[in-house]
């Protein structure tokens, strides 16, 4: 579920309710109310930025040691890292190996393009804790 908010000039309103649709779904009342009181909290989301960018830097840390080249991150909890340079896999076959091989889940960035494109990069999540990135990191430094 994707829940969120936006402060913007009235004239910006009307092109944000056209992708909004398509943004968020499944905003049920009682997460709508969680996310209101959290916004009266500051503590709950000012460090949101400081927390993410220790945890990215804990996981290209942890996979500076292995094959693979990761690209620039910032914004987002997500990290991309390209494969091409040891391994003629497709995307989504090169996810279902590590799957299978080292039980660590990825997403193919060939699935965020509608015609399939593949550049041989996956997208590495590091909204998890400490100790699991760790973890995936030192099986994907196997690879």
């Amino acid at each position: 579920m994707r829940v969120g908010f936006t402060l913007v000039p009235a004239e910006l309103t009307n092109e944000i309710r056209k992708v909004h649709q398509f943004m968020t779904f499944a905003a049920d009342i009682p997460m709508q109310i969680a996310f209101a009181q959290a916004l009266g909290d500051a503590s709950s989301y000012l460090g949101l930025g400081e927390f993410y960018r220790k945890k990215r830097d804990l996981l290209a840390e942890a996979l500076a040691g292995s094959r693979f080249e990761l690209c620039p991150s910032a914004g987002s909890f997500f990290m991309l890292a390209r494969f091409g340079a040891f391994s003629d896999e497709s995307d989504s076959d090169f996810v279902l190996r590590l799957i299978r091989e080292t039980r660590v889940a990825t997403i193919p960035l060939s699935a965020f393009y509608t015609d399939g494109t593949d550049n041989r990069i996956i997208r590495l999540s590091f909204a998890k804790d400490d100790d699991t990135l760790r973890e995936g990191a030192r099986r994907l430094c196997a690879v």
